[in-house]
This record gives C-alpha cells, structure tokens and sequence, in this order.
C-alpha cells in the first residue's frame, strides 16, 4: 500500500497549476517558449509503468507563467503535435485542451527520437526575442526495428537541428525514464545525453519520483527566467511589493481534498477564490494557489484538518534592467582605451523606474568586466542613489569587454549582458557561410575531403582588420567524422555512416573569440543496400513466428482451490471450510471471473452435501445479484501459452477488497506467477460480507491425490471466535 501511495501522489501533483477562465494575466519579464517532447513508444510500458511521463508533463505545463506559449509533441515512429504551432497559456481552456491532449497518449509501437526533436527545434521563430526551451521525455530506446536508413536519416536530420539550435541558443533538457539511466555509459542514457544541450549542470535527470521531478522543474524554470523558488516556513509567505503572479504549491501525505485550504491576507480576511484574481486547485495530495497582482504583505495557509503541509512559492515579476553607459550625460557605445565611463542600472516595471527597494531583502547589484583578450575579469558593487545603481570603470587598454549586470535580491534575479569596443572591433560570424557538407563513402574505406582556407575565411568578418586565426576545431563524433586543421585548411574525415557536427573556433589578436558550427553527413551506399536487403532475408521468419503466436491465445493452465468462504449477515456467521480444486480452465470457464469459479464451487457442494450452509452460499451466489456482480468484477487473465501463471484484475469502483477488508473500491492489479494463497472480500449495501480464500498453483497437478493434499493441506477448522477479527 505504501507503493500505492507514492504512486498517487506522484498523480496528484501533476496537475496542479491552471491560469484563470477569463482574465489573462501577462508577465512582460521574461517571455518563455517551450515544446515538450513525449515518448509514447511501446518500451515506455515497462520503463514508465506508473504514466508518471505524462504528469510530469502536465506539472511541467500549469507550473509554467500565464505569458509563456507551449507546445507538445508525442513520438514513437510517428509524430503528433498538439496544436500546429507555440500557444500561449493565458486562460484555462488552453491548459485543459493540453493537459487532456497528453492524457489521450497511449504507448505503443518503436521509437523515433531523433525527427520528434527536430521538429520541436522547427517551431521556434527564431527572430523572436524569448527564451527558448525543449523538454525530452523519453527512456532514450531509439528503435526503428530493421529500418536502419530511416534510423540514419532520422539522426542525420537531429544532428543538423541540434547545431541549429545551439546557434539559436535553444535549451534542451532531457528526462530519462527506466532502470537503464543509472547506466551513464550505457546507450540509452547517451541518447539523452547528446540530445540535451542546456548552458546547465541540470540539463538531464533521471530521478522521475514526484519529489525530485518537482524541485528539477523549478530548478529548469528558475535558470530560464531567472526568478527564484521561495521555500515557506510555518505556511507563511512574504510577498514582496511588484509581484505580478504568484504560484504557492502545496502537498500533503493525506487527502488534500479533504483538509480544506484557506489563505488569509496580512489583515486576516479569507482570500476569495473567485478566478478572478486568486484562484485554489484541489487534487487529492497536492493543490496550488494562484494569485494576480496581489497585494505585498505576509499571507499565511490556513487548514481546517490539523495535518501537516509543505508548499514552495513561487514569484514571478514584469521587472527589467535597463543597462547604459554614460559618459557625462551622454550614452556611449565605444570607448577609447583609458577612458573611464559610468555604468548605469535601473530595474523597472511597466517603463517606471523602481526607486524603492524596501521591502526586498538582501538586494545586491554588481557589474562583471571582462577584457576578451585576456579573459581577465574585475567586479565591482553597484551603489543605489534614488533607484539607480551606478558605478565608475576605466578601460585599462584597447580590446573588446564584456560587462555583466546582476540585480538580486532574496526573491528575484535579474541579468544584463553587453559588450564595448575600445578603440577596435571584433570579429563576428557571417550567415550561413559553411553550407551542411556531405561525405560518400565505400563499405570499408573512409573518405577525405578539405575545406580550404578561403571557405573557412568566408565565415568570419573582420571590417577594423584585427587580424584572427583559428584556434581549435572539434568533432561531436570522432567515430563518424573527424577532423583536422591543417595548413591547406580544414580536413574532414568520414569514417561511418551517420552525421555530426563539427565547431569552428575562431580568435582575434585582441581575444575575442566566437564559434562557428555546421554539419557533416557520411553516407555508404553499400551498407545502405545491405540494410534495404535485411527484412527481405528474415521475413520469412517474422512471418512463422507471428503465425505460431497467433496461433496461440494468452490461457491460464495450473488449478485452484477453495480454501474457505466466510458468510456474515446481520450478525450471523457461516463458514464453509471444505475444499475443492479445479483446474484453471474448468473453475473460470469462458467469462474467466471469480463469480464463475464461486459459482461451480457452490453447486458442487449443495449436490454433494445439502445442509443449510451450503444451501446459504448456493442461494446467496445464485439468487443475490450485488454479491454476484461484485465477484464478477474480479477478473483472471493469463499468459503467453501459460508460462506465467496468471494475473488477477479488479476494477476500480466496486465492492470488492484483496486482501485487507478496509480497502473496497480499489483497483489493482496481481501477478499470480507462483503458488498463491489469497483472500477475497465482497460486501452488498444490504449488509451481507463475505470472504473467499483461494489457491492458485500455475502448474498442472501431476502427483498422486495423496501427496497432492498433504503439500495443499490447511486448517479447516475454525470457530465464530476466530471470526471475530474479520470485520468489514
């Protein structure tokens, strides 16, 4: 049961975040836009049993700020996509359209990993001035089954979409699923891993439990809109002045649903949950509030059950930093070498410059210089004076600086970039200069092609004629392409079939540096003919095995025994203890329910032995339809020619408990593969309970009657006395 509850809570903290129905609530801050790639292949069945794939996305979309677009894409080998492009988030029926889309996938079929990725990488415009960022859900099987020219085609269009986005600064974060990942070095965690791609030490996980799933995406959605997680403490949360939208999570180990949650303002007046600009979502361990524009001061979570709450809040702001350089009065964007300039700060919300900081704790700023020749660096604390931060820097000597910019405070981050020429200008790369180079091969040679340095100059644009060279060059794949910088130019290898990506590092005498990557297929004609032959050769075979297993249904061989069946109404116990094997065809017959099997057993004994307990189960089973049905909801299926017993399935929803008779209504699911002795218990609104103890051996019984009943021997007596402790 304790695996049963880890299970739900990972459910319930799936869905918990929803935008309001009408109102839409933008977040000017930072625009986030992100596709979700999720692998419904068939080996998901086994590596993702528990469908936590498909709550961790859901978490991942309602977790997401109300002005952030999103779109999903499931693959196996083929792909579809929620909607045809990136939409926004910003009202309930979107969240619900996705969050139900990605309930409907099914797992099934082999797996394409490689085409799903890059169509995710397509939709990004990338004139768009957002962050842009792609989820991987998948336990990295990449399986075309035989069709190895679609696998390299696949990989091939993956490697080019992957250099794209690396030029497009496009995150990639990868979620592996399935004992395999604790295999670094095993092949389907190093899918994943030259799949993901993000500037962070968290770009992949593998732990998928609900508490660890949790705290990676608020770590992933902290580093792409540089805000942070507020932990609370005693169910209080300060929420600062300038707070646009605020997401308070909340989990519990008991049912959520019936605490009863109830946020009080600093005045302590009840917040209402109208969807208007507050609104509370339930579920059965976890729950959110989302509140819009809400007033600064100290709230605090309130419950009406005295259980015990964790929650994490969440702050999100419409701030920005503005950056200059002043020299005097006046903007400067170059300098000349020994100049000093003023750095020039301002944090502000809708265009208005934030002048008071008072209610944020621990608010730092700091400016970062960093003469890209040297790579020698200074930082230096900015002062505030009436809500700007300022600070004074001489440039020492001609070369290009970068200045980084950093405002903080304990409850939101903000960042700046730029950079200043002194006295000469750097080098940059020109578009599209090196085109995707195709290299063919024969079956067991590799080939040799030169890039000239003329084509490697035509990559890089030097208009002050600082003078560059390149200073390293690098492969993705050393065993498909490799590469070597020689004095006629870039030499490129292919050595197998398949595609890489090779990066150009180019830098000017004042050390500037910029990179420059572009792709590299490998093809082998004879390998792809050799691979176009193999489903010819082997589909005789495919075509034998699949008759044969056709041929042969899933069945249930072995036998069971009726241990003992209790009977309790209003008051009255009956116990039959006489047992009875059958085999396993004869007692499920052709519905292969309990009610069946029941149903014999009680025939068998009132022919044999007519006496008023037999008479009492005979009438129960044949003539009380809510007894009946309830047994009939109890289901066996077998197994591939039998070998592996059988699996026993209750539904959801019934009057039925296995093995504990406090637990009715639950459905679950129980592999019978060895000998097994269990127990049954059903119950009717009419206050009739009764248990069935059963046995299930999966093999046929080849021994004489004798040994058989001593190895299936139990006590067949009990007492009213005994029964005491069978309550409902």
């Amino acid at each position: 049961m304790k695996k049963v509850s880890i299970i739900c809570i990972c459910l319930m903290m799936m869905t918990l975040i929803l935008s309001p129905i009408q109102q839409v609530h933008a977040l000017t801050n930072k625009e986030l836009d992100v596709v979700l790639v999720l692998d419904q292949s068939g080996s998901m069945k086994t590596n993702d049993e528990n469908n936590l794939m498909k709550e961790a996305a859901k978490t991942f979309v309602t977790m997401m700020p109300s002005n952030s677009r999103i779109n999903v894409i499931s693959f196996n080998l083929s792909r579809s996509t929620w909607q045809s492009g990136l939409t926004a988030l910003d009202s309930d029926d979107t969240i619900s359209s996705a969050t139900s889309w990605i309930d409907a996938i099914e797992y099934t079929g082999d797996t394409d990993v490689g085409n799903a990725v890059a169509d995710a990488i397509d939709m990004f415009d990338d004139s768009d001035d957002t962050v842009k960022a792609i989820l991987v859900f998948s336990d990295g099987r990449n399986d075309f089954g035989y069709d190895k020219n679609s696998e390299i085609e696949s990989d091939e269009r993956l490697d080019d979409t992957l250099t794209e986005a690396k030029n497009n600064d496009i995150q990639i974060y990868c979620i592996g699923y399935g004992e395999e990942m604790a295999d670094t070095s095993g092949t389907p965690y190093q899918k994943l891993d030259s799949i993901a791609i993000a500037d962070s030490e968290n770009r992949i996980t593998t732990k998928t439990d609900a508490g660890s799933i949790s705290e990676y995406f608020n770590t992933v959605i902290a580093e792409l809109l540089g805000s942070n997680v507020v932990e609370v403490i005693n169910n209080q949360i300060e929420i600062a002045d300038n707070v646009k939208e605020a997401n308070i999570n909340i989990t519990c180990d008991e049912d959520i649903s019936t605490v009863g949650l109830e946020l009080l303002d600093e005045d302590g007046n009840t917040i209402t949950f109208d969807g208007t600009n507050a609104k509370l979502f339930t579920y059965t361990y976890s729950a959110v509030i989302k509140l819009y524009d809400p007033s600064p001061g100290i709230y605090t979570i309130q419950t009406t059950k005295d259980v015990e709450i964790s929650a994490t809040y969440i702050p999100y702001y419409d701030f920005t930093l503005d950056v200059l350089l002043l020299s005097g009065d006046n903007e400067v964007t170059s300098v000349n070498s020994g100049e000093t300039v003023t750095i020039n700060a301002e944090v502000k919300q809708e265009d208005i410059t934030i002048t008071d900081f008072s209610s944020y704790s621990d608010v730092v700023a700091t400016a970062t210089i960093t003469a890209l020749d040297t790579n020698e660096s200074s930082t230096m604390n900015l002062s505030l004076s009436n809500g700007i931060f300022a600070g004074n820097y001489t440039f020492n000597h001609e070369a290009s600086y970068q200045i980084d910019v950093d405002v903080s405070s304990d409850s939101f981050e903000l960042s700046s970039t730029m950079t200043i020429q002194a006295n000469a200008k750097a080098i940059y790369i020109n578009d599209n200069a090196i085109e995707k180079q195709v290299l063919d091969k024969t079956f067991k040679s590799s080939v040799t092609k030169i890039l000239d340095n003329t084509t490697l100059s035509n990559v890089i644009s030097d208009e002050d004629h600082v003078g560059y060279e390149i200073v390293n060059v690098e492969s993705s794949n050393n065993d498909k392409v490799d590469v070597q910088l020689t004095d006629n130019g870039l030499e490129l290898t292919g050595k197998s079939w398949g595609s890489a990506h090779v990066t150009l590092t180019y830098k000017d005498n004042n050390g500037n540096s910029v990179d420059y990557t572009f792709s590299v297929k490998v093809s082998d004609k004879a390998l792809v003919a050799l691979f176009a032959a193999i489903p010819f050769l082997i589909g005789l075979i495919i075509v034998a095995v699949v008759l044969f297993i056709m041929s042969k249904s899933k069945i249930i061989k072995g036998h069971f025994t009726v241990n003992e069946v209790i009977i309790e109404d209003k008051g009255h116990t009956t116990i039959i203890a006489t047992e009875k094997t059958y085999p396993a065809n004869a007692f499920l017959r052709r519905k292969k329910t309990l009610a069946t099997g029941i149903s014999q057993y009680a025939s068998d004994l009132y022919n044999m032995t007519f006496d008023e307990d037999t008479q009492k189960l005979y009438e129960l089973i044949n003539t009380h339809s809510m007894i009946n049905e309830a047994l009939d909801t109890i289901k066996f299926k077998g197994t591939y020619l039998g070998m592996k017993g059988c699996k026993l399935v209750i539904k959801k929803n019934n009057h039925v408990s296995y093995g504990d008779q406090y637990s009715f209504g639950k459905a679950s699911t129980h592999n019978l593969t060895t000998y097994s002795q269990f127990t049954i218990y059903v119950q009717d609104d009419q206050g009739i309970h009764m248990s069935v103890t059963l046995s299930y051996a999966p093999k046929p019984r080849r021994k004489k009657q004798d040994d058989f009943e001593d190895d299936f021997s139990f006590d067949h007596t009990s007492s009213n006395d005994d029964f005491d402790d069978f309550t409902f």
